[in-house]
């Protein structure tokens, strides 16, 4: 934000940004199924574990993933593999981060996951992809969301 706080890693009592306390507020008054969380870096396109959340949400989460991989590479992207092990928090050490998405989950109870985009950065390590394969990523991520949601609807009552 303008303030320079990193909404992903805000501090989660107080004080807190403004724009983090909107986003909770709203997560808690929607309370959305899934939320995605968008960010960009240098690798291959990947939806990232979220930690201290229950093992379904985990497992939901990989599930979600290897769809979307599945999907990237029937378009010809390049894709990961499979998507985020299923793991116990703190068995090793550092532990991992209670961060945007964990604190969204605990809001509302809905799967929060980051998904990193591959940035088209110029570096030797770095996928080398096109504008529009970078749209291309984004785009069938929405779809396959949309699509996982509807087929994994919750049903509270």
């Amino acid at each position: 934000n303008d303030d320079g706080v990193n909404l992903m890693h805000d501090e989660w009592f107080d004080p807190m940004a403004a724009e983090t306390r909107a986003f909770l507020r709203l997560t808690r008054e929607e309370a959305p199924d899934f939320i995605a969380i968008l960010h960009s870096h240098e690798s291959h396109s990947s939806v990232e574990p979220t930690a201290y959340v229950p093992r379904t949400v985990k497992e939901t989460t990989r599930t979600f993933a290897n769809h979307l991989y599945a999907r990237y590479r029937a378009a010809g992207l390049p894709a990961r593999q499979a998507g985020p092990e299923v793991q116990e928090d703190g068995v090793a050490f550092p532990p991992p981060a209670f961060n945007l998405a964990s604190a969204l989950h605990h809001t509302c109870g809905g799967v929060a996951f980051i998904h990193e985009c591959t940035a088209g950065a110029r570096y030797d390590s770095a996928p080398e992809v096109t504008h529009e394969q970078i749209l291309d990523f984004q785009m069938l991520l929405y779809d396959e969301l949309v699509q996982f949601a509807v087929e994994r609807s919750v049903r509270w009552v």
